[in-house]
């Protein structure tokens, strides 16, 4: 764990950031690069288990772009393609372990965050997307999985404030819900008071890999650890180095 001289609070999740002075050229455990809810999930359980880690955020502040817009949706039935049970299993586990994940994670930020268990319900306005619906639920229900169709009147009795104009539906009870903004701020609590320093406006340009991970930002400032975690999403194609 790192001790501080400069904490900032970032003002729109009150967060404790370090500018990035505070972490160059000082080698920890683990350098994970990208401040949304992957890199920031990882930092927190690698600290929980004992981990130093730098989180380096390309941004004046962590949990924005795609870990702020997202809709929180924990959704493996209403999101199945066809032809990818084997990514829908992977997606079902995944789900089965939020519980436990929002208990550690509201301990660990004090925070109050909850599980939206009220399920999905895909709609339909036309004749298509009735026909549409229609092949989904036979495909669901060949893969075994709980769906319902429903009218558009039963539809409109679960959700009043549907267009009349629905003609049909599907209720996938099993689907549930997080607020994305809530879980992305706690994340960020829990890893910095698990020790987990959050370096802002740090963007990464390379990586070397001698005796360790060097990860050279764009201002040629040099920040070292031990192992490198990449979690930069859509900037990774401007990282040299991998």
């Amino acid at each position: 764990m790192f001790e501080s001289s400069a904490l900032m609070s970032d003002p729109r999740t009150g967060l404790s950031v370090v500018p990035v002075d505070e972490v160059v050229d000082r080698e920890c455990d683990t350098l994970v690069i990208g401040g949304g809810v992957i890199g920031l999930g990882i930092a927190w359980r690698l600290a929980r288990a004992g981990l130093s880690v730098v989180v380096l955020e390309r941004n004046a502040v962590p949990v924005g772009e795609a870990s702020w817009a997202a809709a929180g949706m924990l959704a493996p039935l209403a999101e199945l393609e066809f032809d990818e049970f084997e990514l829908h299993r992977f997606a079902a586990l995944s789900q089965e372990l939020w519980p436990q994940l929002v208990d550690e994670l509201n301990q660990d930020a004090a925070a109050s965050i909850a599980l939206d268990t009220a399920g999905t319900l895909m709609v339909g306005v036309d004749p298509d997307d009735a026909a549409a619906l229609q092949r989904r639920a036979q495909y669901m229900r060949k893969l075994g999985l709980p769906v319902q169709q429903l009218t558009g009147a039963e539809a409109r009795e679960r959700e009043p404030l549907l267009d009349p104009a629905i003609a049909s539906a599907l209720w996938c009870a099993g689907d549930i819900q997080v607020d994305n903004r809530a879980v992305a701020v706690a994340l960020a609590q829990a890893a910095v008071r698990r020790g987990v320093r959050i370096a802002v406006r740090a963007e990464v340009r390379n990586i070397t890999w001698q005796q360790g991970v060097s990860v050279v930002l764009t201002d040629g400032r040099v920040v070292r650890g031990r192992g490198v975690v990449l979690a930069a999403g859509a900037w990774t194609r401007s990282i040299e180095g991998l």
